[in-house]
């Protein structure tokens, strides 16, 4: 079992989610990992609008040249249809037929506008589902499902993949503040020790005599004890470099 820390997401995190949160969630890590590798901003297009009708997509990143990254980003175009909620259930034909078709007829002209523009420009069609976590059976039975149906309308060589609970949270890996986003974390009052760093009076280069190299000794040589829990309080008076030490 990997041990559980304030970074650490779990299904229930996600699975509270709501259509609004997901979608907001899943702008923030489009945003998140654009940043990370390089790709424009400019690129993505994530509507909160949720009731307004989307053509079959809430997401879209357009004419991304960089193939780099965990996957999230794809190269070319890729578009993603987020659904939140603990009741979708996307290895059911009928769920994905009126995923992609509504109650229509399962043909090209049925099939959501943003969908069509995502195939027809040779992207990747992304089903999203925050609320489940799917088992390996279930994920391809909704993949086979969504691609036998772009078949019916043409598309026989789609791009298509489908992520849940599992993918997005090792996604979540790779982005600490936006975890705590996610778990309701990030209001706590600490900081990660790279961020810490920045602050202002962290900044100012420290140096260090014999007395506060034997400190520093004394402290480190606390903190590497395995044979109990270790507990270092720093006292002196305001503004002799407590902190600075630390």
């Amino acid at each position: 079992m990997n041990e559980q820390t304030i970074f650490t997401v779990n299904n229930d995190d996600l699975g509270r989610l709501d259509e609004h949160t997901a979608v907001d969630f899943f702008q923030r890590l489009l945003w998140a990992e654009a940043r990370r590798i390089g790709i424009e901003i400019s690129k993505i297009n994530v509507s909160t609008r949720v009731n307004v009708p989307d053509g079959g997509v809430d997401a879209t990143v357009d004419d991304t040249q960089i193939a780099t990254g965990c996957g999230i980003i794809k190269f070319g175009k890729t578009s993603y249809q987020i659904k939140a909620g603990r009741t979708f259930k996307p290895w059911q034909k009928s769920i994905i037929r009126k995923e992609l078709f509504g109650t229509k007829a399962p043909e090209q002209e049925n099939l959501g506008e943003s969908i069509r523009d995502c195939l027809d420009a040779c992207g990747t069609y992304v089903l999203v589902c925050t609320g489940i976590d799917l088992v390996d059976s279930q994920r391809r039975d909704a993949l086979n499902h969504i691609k036998d149906y772009l078949k019916q309308c043409g598309y026989q060589q789609s791009k298509v993949e489908v992520w849940s609970q599992n993918n997005l949270i090792s996604f979540l890996d790779l982005f600490p503040s936006l975890a705590l986003w996610v778990t309701g974390r990030n209001n706590a009052n600490f900081q990660t020790h790279n961020s810490w760093t920045q602050d202002t009076n962290m900044r100012f280069p420290f140096v260090s005599g014999e007395s506060q190299k034997e400190l520093i000794a004394n402290i480190q040589n606390e903190l590497r004890r395995n044979d109990d829990t270790a507990h270092v309080r720093i006292l002196g008076e305001p503004g002799i470099g407590k902190t600075k030490l630390a």
